[in-house]
C-alpha cells in the first residue's frame, strides 16, 4: 500500500495534467473507449478529445462505468 501523502499528491497532480496540445500531433487512428455512465471520465471528455484528433473513433459501452473496457470487453474484442 502506498503512503497516503504520496497518493494524495499524485491525485492532486492529476488536476493540473493537460496534454491537449499533444493530441493534434497524433497522426494515427485512435479508438477511444468510454463507459456511458462513467462518473470519473465522462463521455463528454471523449468529445473534447475528438475535437483535437485528426483520426478518431469513439465507442461508448453500455452499461459501463469507469472500468467499462474491462467489464464489457466482449463488446470490443468479439
Amino acid at each position: 500500500m502506498g503512503s497516503p501523502g504520496v497518493l494524495a499528491r499524485g491525485t492532486l497532480a492529476m488536476f493540473n495534467f493537460d496534454e491537449t496540445d499533444t493530441l493534434a500531433t497524433i497522426n494515427v487512428p485512435v479508438l477511444v473507449v468510454c463507459g456511458a455512465s462513467d462518473i470519473a471520465t465522462k463521455p463528454v471528455a471523449s468529445d473534447r478529445i475528438k475535437a483535437e484528433l485528426p483520426y478518431f473513433e469513439r465507442v461508448t459501452l453500455k452499461p459501463g462505468g469507469q472500468m467499462a473496457l474491462m467489464q464489457q470487453n466482449q463488446q470490443i474484442f468479439c
